[in-house]
């Protein structure tokens, strides 16, 4: 760790600030088109789900449905691997 020395001008008033070095270079991730996100249409087909399920009247709690969305992306969250770009 890098120790910065910051006195203000007044060479009794030595004030201290670590920072961190990151020498690891971060690999940039390759980025995927939107229309290839599992996530996106997944929500889609969901979505189109509630709307069918208001016009054919198929009674689901909105507990009900927030459950299957939470799974659902909680499980799309894990399979996930590159960013949308």
């Amino acid at each position: 760790m890098l120790r910065i020395m910051d006195n203000g001008g007044d060479p009794h008033a030595d004030k201290e600030y670590p920072v961190r070095i990151n020498l690891r270079r971060k690999r940039k991730m390759e980025k995927k088109k939107w229309y290839h996100s599992k996530t996106l249409w997944a929500n889609t087909i969901a979505l189109g789900g509630t709307v069918l399920n208001q016009m054919y009247g198929i009674e689901l709690t909105p507990e009900e449905v927030a459950g299957v969305f939470a799974v659902l992306n909680f499980v799309l969250r894990i399979v996930t691997k590159q960013p949308i770009g």
